[in-house]
């Protein structure tokens, strides 16, 4: 094989459950294409399975506990918590070690990206990118993508206006359009040995719509023409094409408030006083938190008088932000454990008070209690379990972070998600009547071109990506890393089946990239 080239294409949250019906249904001709010629299966996401820090997994090789980003929060050196950054991704990338290697990269709207690292390339950051900052290196990408009306991230004001109707659908097209014929651009101008790209509206519309395919459809059938032009125009002998996710989808049904049971138990506390948020200032969110209504008490009221579902169609989204989910704000400080997902509720974070213990042995009876009480948790209609798991956070994490890793992790039921509020009946699982999806471990991947071998992979995780993208480039693979090379894509015949796979401990890495910044320095003043 000549030079290769890498060129992945990432659909966030993208899920087989709603690809295979509709290459079945012959929408998705490209999709069709690249499944009989390709290498693709299931990718399990990291546990839980959430945009962050799955996609830094990715980049990565790691597990969070190595590079020190477990949600889309950090606690910063005040005690404050604060969104992460780039900065936080304590780990080397996989830019960087091609990048050592006079590789090239174009990386697009990769989250957690800003602020934007100098990378041999060409980088434009993605979601999680403040408004009006600078979002590209070099600076001059930055002013083509503006002419050409780039966005990073759809307007969440957007979303909400026209949640369920198709304004929202046409929105996702156009912004998914831009994208790549801002990728068109950026591939002509700069070379590349290595490219990646993401699509981020699959997550936004399988989030408000994924009960209902055909407007799904709309975004993937879209998606499925833009790939089949993007391979057209950029695809030969040696590159290798990557579909992948960071996660997968399935619908949601069901709330468990998780506070409510832990509340019940006995393991939190609740202030005394009723949520003061001062920072709203809607007169209607203030009105109803002072009457202590709130979306839960609104909604048993329009379920009984059967209007729920009514209401559920014809109420503006923007209104729903005025109407308080929860009364009762958690005690942190009281508290012997609570709900750790500060984002969103794919961040099945269970965290419990390291100081109401006075010893190591104290703090484990009261986790495997906490364990137990969890196993328990049934829903009462079917009266099956709606818990998969709990994992001790060292069970998932371990490295240099992981003494900041959560205490314990949920993997829940396909079906279900977390809810963080604290309702004045105690319920412990709720209906949900909108036509919404919550992620799951089951993304995937697809890998496609000459020396990929037609095969359904059945152990594929987003750990592997990184490791087996080196060693497509014939690159040496840090010792450090937790995925594993993929070997099972490639023909058996190929250069990269037959070639042995370099591994090399990260601290020679360490001492080369040291030596090189030497070398830099001294051109540097030769030059002056």
């Amino acid at each position: 094989m000549s030079k290769p080239k890498v060129f992945v294409i990432g659909l966030d949250g993208a899920t087989w459950d709603v690809i295979l019906p509709l290459v079945e249904r012959g929408e998705l001709p490209t999709f069709k294409k690249l499944i009989e010629n390709g290498a693709w299966g299931v990718l399990k996401s990291t546990i839980p399975p959430v945009t962050i820090p799955a996609w830094p997994a990715f980049v990565t090789g790691k597990n969070p506990g190595k590079f020190g980003v477990f949600d889309f929060f950090v606690v910063d050196e005040n005690g404050e918590s604060r969104i992460v950054t780039s900065k936080d991704i304590k780990s080397k990338k996989l830019w960087d070690y091609l990048g050592f290697f006079g590789l090239k990269s174009i990386v697009v709207n990769l989250p957690n990206s800003y602020p934007v690292e100098k990378i041999n390339g060409v980088m434009v950051s993605g979601m999680l990118t403040p408004e009006g900052k600078p979002f590209a290196y070099p600076p001059e990408v930055e002013e083509i993508a503006k002419e050409i009306g780039y966005v990073i991230e759809v307007d969440s004001d957007v979303i909400k206006k026209y949640r369920g109707k198709y304004e929202l659908i046409n929105e996702l097209l156009r912004i998914i359009d831009k994208r790549f014929r801002f990728a068109d651009y950026l591939l002509k101008r700069y070379k590349c040995d290595f490219f990646f790209i993401l699509v981020r509206e699959t997550d936004i519309i399988q989030h408000s719509e994924f009960k209902n395919l055909n407007k799904i459809a709309t975004v993937y059938k879209y998606i499925d023409s833009k790939i089949s032009e993007f391979i057209d125009r950029y695809f030969d002998d040696n590159t290798i094409f990557i579909l992948m996710s960071d996660h997968g989808f399935s619908p949601l049904n069901k709330h468990i408030y998780i506070n409510n049971l832990l509340y019940k138990n006995k393991l939190l506390k609740i202030n005394n006083q009723k949520i003061s948020n001062n920072k709203n200032t809607d007169i209607i969110y203030r009105v109803l938190l002072k009457l202590g209504i709130t979306k839960k008490d609104l909604g048993r009221i329009f379920k009984k008088f059967k209007l729920d579902k009514i209401v559920v169609k014809i109420l503006p989204l923007s209104l729903l932000g005025s109407i308080p989910t929860s009364v009762y704000d958690v005690d942190m400080k009281e508290s012997v454990a609570y709900f750790g997902g500060k984002f969103g509720m794919e961040s099945t974070y269970i965290l419990i008070n390291k100081q109401k213990f006075s010893t190591k042995e104290e703090y484990e009876t009261t986790r495997t209690k906490i364990i137990e009480i969890l196993k328990k948790v049934k829903d009462p209609k079917t009266g099956k379990p709606v818990i998969t798991r709990v994992f001790k956070g060292e069970e998932l994490f371990n490295g240099e972070f992981s003494s900041s890793a959560p205490d314990l992790v949920i993997l829940l039921e396909k079906g279900y998600s977390m809810n963080a509020s604290i309702t004045k009946d105690g319920t412990i699982i709720e209906e949900i009547p909108l036509p919404s999806g919550t992620h799951d471990t089951d993304g995937i991947v697809l890998f496609y071109g000459r020396d990929i071998k037609p095969t359904k992979l059945d152990d594929a995780t987003i750990y592997d990506l990184m490791p087996t993208i080196l060693h497509i480039f014939g690159l040496p693979i840090p010792n450090d890393v937790d995925g594993k090379i993929l070997r099972s894509v490639f023909r058996e015949n190929s250069e990269i089946a037959t070639r042995d796979p370099s591994i090399i401990d990260v601290a020679q890495y360490r001492e080369m990239e040291e030596k090189d910044k030497i070398r830099r320095k001294i051109q540097k003043l030769k030059i002056i």
